[in-house]
């Protein structure tokens, strides 16, 4: 997968256009992820706009103009 880059065995970046994807495109790219991160034990940092795609995060960060504004489990975030 392009964009994924893994600088040890237990934690990989993934960074990419997935944007431009189409919908059934994006979530194949998603599903691969979330298989990767389960059968790897790898963490996984993920950047989205999209809040359902870090419905099954362990934590999470909201950032605004690069500032971190909210942080929590995906409970926390969405409660509020």
């Amino acid at each position: 997968m392009q964009g994924l880059w893994q600088w040890n065995r237990n934690a990989s970046l993934w960074m990419s256009q997935r944007r431009c994807l189409i919908p059934v495109g994006r979530k194949e790219v998603l599903k691969t992820v979330h298989k990767l991160r389960k059968q790897k034990n790898v963490t996984v940092i993920l950047i989205t706009h999209y809040m359902e795609e870090v419905v099954d995060a362990d934590k999470i960060f909201v950032m605004d103009h690069g500032k971190v504004v909210m942080e929590g489990s995906p409970k926390e975030i969405f409660s509020k």
